[in-house]
């Protein structure tokens, strides 16, 4: 079991889109464009274009957004590209295209970011450091969606991630009868950006799916016996492009045995655009 789930998170996280510059916008409104070359959990520290290196409380971030960026060398050739890294010698990037392409940087002329014109010697960052990055997303958003699973079958989703990279999930469905479910998760960010996110989580939730029949030794119906499950757990939810999946184990008492896993898929989106 553990070999096809950590298949299905690589195959996830090799899609991821690629790095680049980003304007930074903070709760009071103002606006930073540069490279993050430093990231903690609580900060994050940018080059901007006058070489100012600026450190930026996460928690005051609002939306961090990806920039496109025109590129020129030298000898007239322009790209429009998504900067992937700079090296010593070389700035690398993606073009309209999705190519790779390399180019020394002493053919580099200029770079056009966010209608500001970048050379080499007004922004320090292009004299070598590699981009250490989220792309453009809001740090701080909600989702809502449905999915197929724990704990009501058909489920209701609300989900709000904070930009300290900690969350909660609730999610629950009710079919009538002996037929619902309700679970609160308590999530922790392992990978965000503006079209994939990965969370480890804990929870706990209440599940019912119908009652079953109790008979004697001769056949007779002695009484109805709810099959439910009261449990606690952990686990892992992705999130590709509003694609949800969430795996766990479980610990409880009902009707089912325990340990047992836990698990739902379907559709969440995300407004983080």
């Amino acid at each position: 079991m553990k070999l096809p789930l950590l298949i299905l998170i690589f195959g996830f996280l090799s899609i991821l889109p690629v790095k680049a510059i980003e304007e930074i916008t903070l709760l009071s409104g103002q606006k930073y464009l540069g490279f993050v070359v430093d990231e903690s959990k609580e900060n994050l520290s940018i080059i901007d274009q006058f070489n100012s290196e600026i450190k930026i409380n996460k928690q005051s971030i609002t939306i961090r957004q990806r920039m496109f960026a025109e590129v020129v060398t030298r000898f007239g050739a322009k790209y429009t590209a998504t900067l992937r890294t700079i090296e010593e010698d070389n700035i690398i990037f993606f073009d309209d295209k999705g190519s790779e392409i390399r180019i020394p940087k002493s053919d580099l002329d200029y770079i056009i970011v966010n209608n500001t014109k970048l050379t080499p010697d007004n922004w320090r960052v292009l004299s070598g450091a590699n981009l250490s990055t989220l792309n453009g997303h809001k740090t701080r958003y909600s989702a809502f969606g449905f999915t197929v699973g724990l704990p009501g079958i058909f489920n209701a989703n609300y989900i709000m991630n904070y930009s300290n990279g900690l969350g909660f999930k609730l999610s629950g469905g009710y079919w009538g009868g002996e037929y619902f479910g309700f679970q609160a998760n308590l999530l922790y960010n392992l990978e965000k950006t503006h079209s994939f996110d990965a969370n480890l989580f804990v929870g706990a939730g209440y599940s019912r799916v119908g009652k079953t029949s109790e008979y004697d030794s001769f056949y007779n119906r002695i009484d109805y016996v709810r099959q439910d499950y009261e449990y606690i757990g952990g686990g892992f939810d992705i999130n590709l492009h509003g694609f949800y999946l969430e795996l766990g184990i479980s610990a409880g008492e009902g009707h089912f045995e325990t340990p047992q896993i836990i698990g739902a898929f379907g559709f969440i989106y995300r407004f983080n655009d």
